[in-house]
């Protein structure tokens, strides 16, 4: 499961209809999610900007939200 001190690791993300588990989270000037692909085990990264808009591949990608009031849903980047 995710942890709730900010990092990204353990969280379910998915890429159109692939999912997979961030195995590293590297926070610096770009924050950097690398993903285990669960159909393959493929490595894929997921790169966000800390300081100014994110590259547009970033919207590609959901991750799944089950904490909170909301009903569990994917939600994107």
């Amino acid at each position: 499961m995710a942890d709730d001190r900010g990092s990204w690791l353990g969280h379910r993300v998915r890429k159109g209809e692939r999912e997979g588990i961030v195995i590293r989270d590297n926070n610096g000037l770009f924050r950097i999610l690398i993903v285990q692909m669960v159909d393959n085990g493929d490595e894929e990264r997921i790169v966000m900007n800390n300081v100014g808009e994110d590259p547009e591949e970033v919207h590609e990608w959901e991750w799944w939200y089950s904490g909170g009031s909301l009903e569990p849903h994917w939600a994107q980047f």
